[in-house]
């Protein structure tokens, strides 16, 4: 497992984080790390203000896994994960962050966060490894207008058709079987 957080190694972590990003299912669904400009900008930020923390783990001097994001007044929050597909029946990315955590325990000073913040999202390992959570809404607010009433309305059956179908897989155990299909058909692309 690699550390970056200096300029003098960022073309290398981009690098190395693309190669994994590219063959990932967040990558074929547009999120995640992407290797833009303005991700370009922003990383080059984090790491001049001392606050990126990318690991990279590698098998046979080959990048397999990654994990990205700010260490900021004592938290690590995660910014992004992902793993090469290739090795996904051996876990890299569960791999990676446990030998993460062991390492933010080994720390000292302000490289030993007293929190670490998984982001927004369910994931199994935010279910294992988490100790807490909260749960987030979105609020919409549409104009008092007839074009607001129809974006309300189309808007608004959707929602629930989501939500209904989410509750049913969830109450079912079908919700990661349906991801996990979703996922390969997205890397199939």
């Amino acid at each position: 497992v690699r550390t970056f957080r200096d300029l003098s190694d960022f073309d290398e972590m981009i690098r190395d984080l693309e190669s994994i990003a590219e063959k990932t299912y967040q990558r074929g669904l547009g999120v995640g790390f992407d290797n833009g400009p303005e991700m370009r900008e922003r990383l080059r930020v984090q790491t001049a203000k001392g606050w990126l923390r990318a690991f990279v783990l590698y098998l046979d001097d080959k990048p397999c896994a990654f994990w990205v994001g700010t260490m900021y007044q004592r938290t690590f929050c995660s910014d992004f994960m992902g793993y090469d597909p290739a090795y996904g029946k051996y876990s890299p990315g569960m791999c990676l962050i446990m030998r993460v955590i062991e390492d933010f325990c080994a720390a000292t000073g302000g490289d030993k966060p007293q929190r670490i913040d998984f982001g927004f999202g369910d994931a199994q390992y935010k279910t294992v490894l988490a100790g807490s959570e909260w749960r987030e809404s979105s609020v919409y607010l549409f104009a008092p207008t007839f074009k607001g009433l129809g974006l309300n309305l189309l808007r608004t059956p959707t929602a629930l058709v989501n939500r209904w179908a989410k509750d049913v897989l969830g109450k079912t155990s079908l919700l990661p079987k349906v991801k996990r299909i979703w996922r390969d058909r997205v890397m199939q692309r």
